[in-house]
C-alpha cells in the first residue's frame, strides 16, 4: 500500500470481500498509511456473501478507530437485475455514497473456483 500512495494513488478500492472482519484488516491497513479508501463487498442470491453475512451487517457501523470510506461499493457476484434487487432495500438508508459494479451475470463455484 506504501508504493500506492507513494506512487500517487488518491484513494484504494478493496473489491470483492465476502467478510467483513476481513475487509476490517484492509480497511485497518488503509488506515497505516492515511490512505481513503472504498470498501465493496460481493453478494449472491438472496443478498449474502458467500459466508452469510448480509448487506446491512457487513456495513454496519465501522468501529471508532477507523476512518470512514469515501464511499461503500458492491461489485459482481450476481447480474445486474439480481443486485439491484438486494439493493433497493439497503439503498434509502444506506450510510454512505455507494458504488455499483455488478458483473454480466451470475458466476458459479465449479471444483471450488468462481468462474
Amino acid at each position: 500500500m506504501l508504493g500506492l500512495k507513494e506512487g500517487g494513488a488518491d484513494f484504494i478500492v478493496f473489491e470483492s470481500f465476502g467478510r467483513r472482519a476481513e475487509m476490517l484488516a484492509a480497511i485497518r491497513a488503509a488506515k497505516r498509511y492515511d490512505m481513503p479508501y472504498i470498501p465493496s463487498m460481493v453478494f449472491g442470491e438472496r443478498s449474502l456473501t458467500r459466508s452469510g453475512e448480509t448487506i446491512e451487517s457487513f456495513f454496519a457501523p465501522y468501529p471508532d478507530d477507523l476512518p470512514p470510506p469515501l464511499m461503500i461499493g458492491f461489485n459482481c457476484g450476481v447480474g445486474p437485475s439480481l443486485m439491484l434487487e438486494g439493493l433497493e432495500a439497503f439503498m434509502p438508508n444506506a450510510p454512505y455514497p455507494v458504488v455499483v459494479q455488478p458483473n454480466a451475470g451470475a458466476p458459479r463455484i465449479v471444483s471450488d473456483r468462481m468462474i
